[in-house]
């Protein structure tokens, strides 16, 4: 598939779209929660890992598609559903906690056997956003 797709730019965004729509009717039709988001995200992780190079995606897609995400779950926020999530704020400090010292720790062995400086180690351990 990968010569079939080579340099067509158009046709990689076509890739991504059709096994986006089919992880999001996957999902819907197995009954599984959020299927408008959670199918999609995950069948176009699961093709890409396998098709490599055959997915691409626009940066001005990703935007829209940012907002509409962010705008749909602003509108489940309720007082009912704020007054639930506030039930579960200490866990969310203490995995939050956790999950900060497990990238100190992972950084300070990685720095160990690699020799890079630890912040150099610290800064590549903490979870976030990959993209440019």
């Amino acid at each position: 598939m990968k010569k079939l797709l080579g340099r067509n730019r158009y046709a990689r965004i076509i890739v991504a779209l059709v096994t986006a729509l089919i992880g999001g009717i996957l999902f819907k039709l197995l009954h599984l929660p959020v299927p408008w988001l959670l199918g999609p995200m995950l069948a176009v992780l699961a093709g890409s890992n396998l098709i490599k190079e055959s997915y691409e995606w626009p940066q001005q897609f990703r935007s829209v598609g940012m907002i509409i995400v962010g705008y749909t779950i602003g509108l489940s926020m309720t007082m009912t559903a704020l007054r639930q999530m506030s039930h579960q704020v200490p866990y969310m400090l203490l995995m939050t906690v956790l999950l900060l010292l497990l990238c100190a720790g992972i950084a300070f062995i990685n720095s160990k056997l690699s020799g890079i400086d630890y912040n150099s180690a610290l800064l590549g351990s903490i979870p976030g956003d990959s993209h440019k």
